[in-house]
């Protein structure tokens, strides 16, 4: 049981925050679209969800599209890799963009990355790939909720077929034209 000191202090904290009309926001749980300036909406372009983006070149702009329109690309091609990237993840499984270009370079796959959420620093300097920095268009599935906008995006992608169990924790999605053929956690 907490004690009165311990309880008052609470009630005083949360009073004056209250009192200042302070709001806290969860960093992590929306795309960060509503934060960016009005310079930095420039650079994103929310696609109609009937155009093509097969033919986008690298204009170092960040495209806002549908899972189908990613499906529509992939299905064109022998072997693609999705990379589902976080722009601030740490983690030994995330890669920068530059070195999951020249993976899939090797490979011969065609790379997309589509990015989790927004942070236009680190974008635009790993905006180096071959194709468009890609990410769910929050216009077309009414959504800003992180989980939510991937679950619709990858409910298109994958057009019904399973992931494993664990897919969560899966970054890098390999496709043959438009099926899954393997999901790993790690590139490398």
């Amino acid at each position: 049981m907490m004690g009165k000191q311990t309880l008052l202090y609470i009630l005083t904290v949360m009073l004056f925050f209250s009192y200042l009309g302070c709001t806290i926001k969860v960093i992590g749980l929306y795309n960060g679209y509503k934060d960016l300036t009005t310079e930095e909406k420039t650079n994103v372009i929310l696609l109609n969800a009937k155009q093509s983006i097969c033919e986008l070149n690298q204009d170092y702009k960040i495209y806002g599209v549908s899972g189908n329109q990613l499906l529509e690309c992939l299905s064109q091609n022998d072997t693609s890799l999705v990379y589902d990237w976080a722009p601030r993840c740490d983690s030994e499984y995330c890669v920068l963009l530059s070195a999951c270009q020249d993976f899939c370079s090797k490979k011969g796959y065609n790379l997309y990355v589509v990015a989790e959420y927004y942070d236009m620093k680190i974008m635009n300097a790993q905006n180096t790939i071959d194709f468009p920095i890609l990410t769910a268009n929050h216009n077309y599935y009414n959504e800003y909720s992180i989980n939510k906008l991937k679950n619709k995006f990858e409910g298109e992608l994958l057009n019904g077929q399973p992931l494993p169990k664990e897919s969560e924790t899966y970054r890098y999605l390999f496709f043959d034209g438009d099926k899954l053929i393997d999901a790993k956690k790690g590139l490398f």
